[in-house]
């Protein structure tokens, strides 16, 4: 007697989606990235502007990190 199929089978992983879904992924993230560079450019003087650069540096450091992982991942999928 052979054992019934399961009710929802899962899908063999598809790369070339996932390669698509990294490189939208990326966009989103290089959008981020731009809207929070052309935020630098308002000229604001205060320390509550200094504070908001300085949040907007951090942030763009670690979206720069992001966009890195992400273009790994898609060279990844690449292959």
């Amino acid at each position: 007697m052979t054992s019934p199929a399961p009710p929802f089978s899962s899908p063999a992983p598809d790369p070339h989606a996932a390669r698509d879904v990294v490189l939208a992924a990326r966009r989103d993230v290089d959008d981020a990235a731009a809207t929070a560079r052309r935020t630098l450019a308002v000229v604001w003087e205060s320390p509550a502007a200094d504070r908001f650069r300085d949040d907007v540096a951090a942030l763009l450091a670690d979206l720069d990190a992001d966009l890195r992982l992400l273009e790994e991942a898609a060279e990844v999928l690449a292959r």
